[in-house]
Order: structure tokens, then sequence, then C-alpha cells
């Protein structure tokens, strides 16, 4: 069998589906918890390298953390819901009593809602997929610069057309400036 060749957008694709599937078994609710698994300082390392000048392990972990939460935002409903529950990305929005973490089955259970499905049906058929969505979308990210895999790279340009220029110069005069506005006519 040959070694991936770490160059290959496959086998880095491959490698962050892995890594995300591996976060999956606790979450990932702060960035504390990249540093404290093996998949986590594994992933951190991939995204943010050591001598990228992205700063100490905890920065680095920061800035995936970071990354990872916004790559679920931008896949939208229901993956984003469905994918913050699986990774545990939200704990506060519990209710105070259920803030302590959530077994891998009360994820799923709650990922489930999104889809209206049992929590076994999405570690069956829509687990794998929101991995893989997820995966690319770190990618896409992380090593192409792009914002988002959805849509053309203009998307991520404002929308709207620059501001006409000023047609109003502080220089000049105003007629009528310096009478009253009775006097003016």
């Amino acid at each position: 069998m040959s070694r991936p060749d770490p160059s290959d957008p496959a086998d880095l694709v491959e490698r962050l589906d892995a890594l995300v599937r591996g976060l999956l078994a606790h979450g990932v609710s702060h960035p504390a918890d990249l540093v404290a698994s093996e998949d986590g300082r594994a992933l951190t390392d991939l995204v943010f390298p050591a001598g990228s000048g992205a700063g100490s392990v905890h920065d680095r972990a920061i800035r995936t953390h970071r990354l990872i939460v916004a790559a679920v935002a931008a896949l939208g409903r229901p993956a984003a819901p469905a994918l913050e529950a699986l990774l545990d990305l939200h704990p506060a929005a519990r209710p105070a009593g259920r803030r302590p973490m959530l077994t891998r089955t009360e994820r799923r259970e709650q990922a489930g809602t999104y889809y209206r499905v049992a929590g076994d049906t999405i570690r069956r058929h829509h687990e794998p997929r929101l991995v893989r969505r997820l995966a690319m979308e770190i990618y896409q990210r992380a090593r192409l610069g792009d914002l988002t895999t959805h849509g053309a790279p203009e998307h991520s340009r404002p929308r709207h057309a620059p501001a006409p220029p000023d047609q109003y110069r502080t220089g000049t005069p105003v007629p009528d400036a310096g009478r009253a506005p009775r006097e003016r006519g």
C-alpha cells in the first residue's frame, strides 16, 4: 500500500475527515478541547502548522476552533445545527441543568431533531455525509483561502456597488451661505 501524499488535496480532505470524526467522540465546545485531544492537536497542526507564525499551540487551537465554528455555520440548515449538536459547539445554549458534557448518543439524538430522525439514523446515514461536508469546508477555508464552498468567490465580495464620489466638495463655497434663510430668497 502506498503512503498518502500530503500535498495531494484528496489525501488532506481524507485526513481532515478522519480527524473531524475523531472529534465527534467528545465534542469541541472550547478551544481547550482541541489541545486536550490527540485528534484535536493533529487537526490544529494540520490546519495551522507550528512553524507558520500562527503562535503557540493555544493560539493555533483558538484559530482552529474559530475556523470550525465558521465552517459549520457556512453549511446552512439543517447541516449546521446538526453539526453544532454533534460537535457540542454551543453548550451554553442548553438549560443550566444540562450544561455538562452530553454523551455522543445524546448529541446524536439532538442532531436527529433537525432531520426528524432518530440518533441511530444520524449515525448510520447522516453523520458520514455531514463530516465529509465539514472536512471539505475546512479544507477550502484553511488551504485554499476561500471563505466558503457555497458559490463562486465573487459571493464573498460585497454585493453593493461602491458609493458614488462626493459631489459636494468641502473647499467650494456654498452660495448664500452667509445670509440668513429668510434673506435668501
